[in-house]
């Protein structure tokens, strides 16, 4: 890594001396102006891109960095590589080997920029800082008002041509009025995204309905009018004996009666009423319910009178489970037909066409590991089988949206799912698998302790998937090296972006499994 930073730093000096005071000519100078006129003289702003190719008249620099300033924080808005300004060749197949290493290294660093930042007021003057790329040159960005709107960086190595230090001031000024331009533009198109987004799914329906609680509103319902001390709604369908709720009788004491006393029976009459009195107990009424594939059993610990609407809230609760199950099915298939979806777009690119399998294989292998029980390795696997889903729903309304390029995914996925009938922990996973611990991801910026446990293990997982897709065919480094670079990435992430907790894990994990084997996972 030493050669790799050394090699960086000849890039740097070879550029800074490249573009040095001597070769920003008059025309240089000419053409920087002129650009600057055409784009004022424009009713639409200029794009990013546009701003960085008028920036790097002055500069030629490997990257361009963006930072909104709000209150005494900087938020990270734009940034742009440059690679051709980075080692003077556009294609990556044109790279040797080290010259492939240094990009991949630098590209890691401007992965790892700061997302917020505290202001200080050395940055209120231009000059130069020091960031994850290098020591970069800043420009502070005032508006109409005179008011700091934010920091334009630009490196690392490389100066402002000495004839346009003078007039930095309107460079920056320029810069503010173009790039607040573009920040109205855009929150304008999210505001027509969320629109676009909510005519698609506000329309989904709810499959959400809270069997327990509609079952626990109806027996109150019961054991209040008819003066019960207690009851219970019972499932047999799935031939076993599962308490939905129950008041004042214990499950075992249940389970018992109703084994001992043939109650659980298929194949009964909705409503039909028995009386059992026990010694302990005492009078117990049980009130058969059944629909289709689903069965029950309503029982009211010694009720002081009859209910004449016994038999219509047993249809009611046949009606609910059945609707439950015919739900649920609908939902695995809706599941379903979303993945599929999201794999036809993941498959459209060499370097995600194996994304969302390779996920799901490595947090099953870190459910063996970490020791998760049955429930939650499902409940995990599924996270990671629709952690990228939101991809289908910006497709919807976006045809130009690709994996990686839709930061709102997660959003928009946990809004694909919110009302189908699975657990939270997936949906909560869903929305956070793009937060940091530190509070410095996606969308919503939350820390620790707000970040679902299922969206802690996807972030960590998605950034081992996407390593591996950016180094899978690279043979400058050996099976170990990759791993242990890898591993060190992990390590320098911890209580940052991963959770410290399951790092121990994590790290564990890559290192049993090895290279080859994390580059096949998911692949098969």
């Amino acid at each position: 890594m030493k050669d790799v930073k050394s090699y960086l730093n000849l890039v740097g000096s070879r550029i800074g001396k490249a573009f040095s005071l001597q070769e920003f000519s008059v025309e240089d100078e000419l053409k920087f102006w002129s650009h600057s006129a055409e784009h004022m003289s424009r009713a639409k702003p200029p794009s990013f891109r546009d701003i960085v190719r008028w920036m790097d008249i002055l500069y030629k620099a490997p990257v361009h960095i963006v930072y909104r300033k709000k209150g005494d924080e900087l938020f990270l808005f734009k940034r742009f590589v440059n690679l051709e300004n980075l080692i003077g060749k556009e294609s990556k197949s044109d790279l040797n080997e080290n010259e492939k290493e240094a990009v991949s290294s630098f590209e890691q660093q401007v992965q790892n920029l700061q997302q917020k930042k505290k202001w200080y007021p050395e940055l209120n003057e231009h000059g130069i800082s020091s960031n994850s790329v290098g020591n970069c040159e800043h420009i502070p960005l005032y508006d109409e008002d005179s008011n700091v709107w934010g920091l334009y960086i630009i490196g690392p190595n490389t100066r402002c041509p000495e004839v346009i230090v003078p007039r930095i001031s309107i460079v920056g000024r320029l810069l503010s009025i173009w790039l607040s331009n573009i920040e109205k533009e855009e929150e304008g198109q999210k505001d027509d995204y969320k629109n676009k987004m909510g005519e698609i799914i506000s329309e989904l329906g709810s499959g959400a309905l809270n069997t327990e609680a509609l079952s626990r509103l109806l027996l109150r319902y019961l054991i209040s009018y008819c003066e019960s001390s207690g009851g219970a709604v019972v499932e047999t369908s799935r031939g076993t004996i599962d308490v939905i709720y129950s008041e004042n009788l214990d499950d075992d004491i249940i389970g018992t009666l109703l084994s001992e006393n043939e109650l659980a029976v298929k194949g009964e009459k909705t409503g039909k009423i028995t009386s059992i009195s026990l010694d302990k107990l005492g009078a117990i009424t049980s009130i058969h319910f059944e629909e289709d594939d689903s069965s029950g059993l309503i029982l009211l610990k010694e009720p002081q009178k009859n209910e004449e609407s016994f038999t219509s809230v047993a249809k009611q609760l046949a009606q609910l489970f059945n609707y439950r199950d015919e739900n649920a099915e609908f939902s695995n298939h809706l599941l379903d037909t979303y993945y599929q979806m999201l794999r036809s777009i993941e498959l459209q690119r060499e370097t995600t066409k194996h994304h969302t399998p390779r996920v799901i294989a490595f947090a099953e292998r870190f459910a063996m590991i970490f020791g998760l029980d049955d429930s939650e390795t499902e409940i995990l696997k599924l996270t990671a089988k629709l952690h990228d889903i939101g991809y289908v729903g910006s497709l919807s309304v976006e045809s130009e949206a690709s994996i990686g390029s839709e930061l709102s995914h997660p959003l928009t996925g946990y809004k694909l799912i919110d009302q189908l009938p699975i657990h939270d922990d997936v949906k909560q996973g869903v929305l956070t698998h793009q937060e940091w611990v530190n509070g410095e991801g996606s969308p919503q910026g939350l820390e620790a302790s707000e970040i679902s446990w299922t969206g802690k293990i996807i972030a960590v997982f998605e950034y081992i998937v996407e390593f591996i897709e950016s180094n899978k065919d690279d043979t400058s480094k050996t099976p170990e090296e990759w791993i242990d670079l890898l591993s060190q990435n992990i390590i320098e992430r911890a209580d940052l972006h991963f959770d410290m907790v399951i790092v121990p894990t994590v790290l564990e994990l890559v290192k049993m499994m090895g290279w080859e084997m994390c580059i096949q996972l998911g692949v098969d």
